[in-house]
């Protein structure tokens, strides 16, 4: 007889989604995506534009495991006026021996959103520049705040510049990063998060640049994860063309609907983030920009992992 599904609720999930679980699942998860020890289909995605939102839906199963994973992820940008998250979305984890599903992981969007953190903490581990002091965020949402968590507790970074469209919004995070412990600012554009930051993270759905390259100021490292999907775009092309390493999660998939999406750029530029993390650190100073659009890797991974610790 088969067994009953299993409902995994919210507040286990975010009980189980810590750093110390989710950080080493996507690490692991980059690495085997680099490769090719992971069986994915291309993503699915469905666009909305009253009210703007997305879903994404991805799934697929790493080499030798006996399960697989599907993920439904979901953002809607207007919700926080309506007081909801922005994020949303759950995942099934099935066997992979006879195809029954074993699991519901009703996550509300959190392992969609603590495995692009995740991923986030791991890009500036691998390329923080020497001496790296300040994180500089766009945005201002739930990625924006985990990104500004995460990071700073993995690389042991104090300072936090905000930007958001709302200065409000900004202010609204830099005051719960203070309360955690940060010296967070929130400042009135782009401009003036890079020229005081070290490293900078992107995480808006803008379709238009919000940076541009003459006012990068002290900026070595950018970890652009906004754009997802073809159309968005947070970074003039010319910052681009500035970077000695452009760094993708899958090549493939950032040159279709990443950051760097619809640009010729020579293979030689273009190193995957899997490899950088199961190799030697490239040297060389300058600037550093990492294109993340997230991996079914990394959903198969954390889906995994809060399924073998639930049971």
């Amino acid at each position: 007889m088969r067994e009953p599904l299993r409902v995994v609720g919210p507040d286990a999930i975010r009980a189980m989604a810590t750093p110390d679980l989710v950080i080493p699942a996507v690490r692991q998860a980059l690495i085997d995506h680099a490769r090719g020890r992971v069986t994915s289909p291309p993503p699915g995605h469905l666009s909305f534009t009253d009210p703007p939102g997305d879903c994404h839906i991805k799934f697929g199963r790493a080499q030798a495991s006996d399960l697989f994973v599907i993920k439904v992820a979901t953002s809607f940008y207007d919700n926080p006026r309506r007081g909801l998250a922005s994020s949303d979305g759950l995942m099934l984890v099935l066997s992979a021996q006879t195809g029954a599903p074993l699991a519901l992981l009703a996550d509300e969007g959190r392992l969609t959103d603590t495995r692009t953190a995740a991923a986030g903490a791991l890009a500036v581990e691998a390329f923080m520049p020497g001496g790296a002091e300040v994180l500089g965020v766009l945005g201002a949402g739930t990625q924006a705040a985990l990104q500004a968590r995460w990071i700073c507790a993995h690389c042991r970074l104090a300072s936090v510049m905000i930007w958001s469209r709302a200065l409000s919004s900004a202010q609204r995070l830099a005051d719960e990063l203070r309360a955690a412990g940060l010296n967070a600012t929130a400042v009135d554009s782009p401009a003036q998060v890079a020229a005081r930051s070290d490293v900078l993270v992107t995480c808006t759905p803008s379709r238009s640049p919000l940076l541009q390259v003459t006012e990068l100021g002290r900026v070595r490292l950018i970890v652009a994860m906004g754009a997802d999907t073809p159309g968005k775009r947070e970074l003039e092309s010319a910052v681009i063309d500035l970077a000695d390493w452009i760094v993708c999660d899958d090549i493939g998939n950032c040159l279709d609907h990443g950051e760097i999406q619809g640009r010729d750029i020579p293979k030689a530029r273009l190193r995957t983030l899997g490899d950088v993390l199961d190799s030697a650190r490239p040297g060389g100073a300058g600037l550093t920009v990492v294109d993340l659009t997230g991996l079914p890797a990394q959903d198969i991974a954390v889906g995994t992992a809060i399924y073998r610790r639930s049971t």
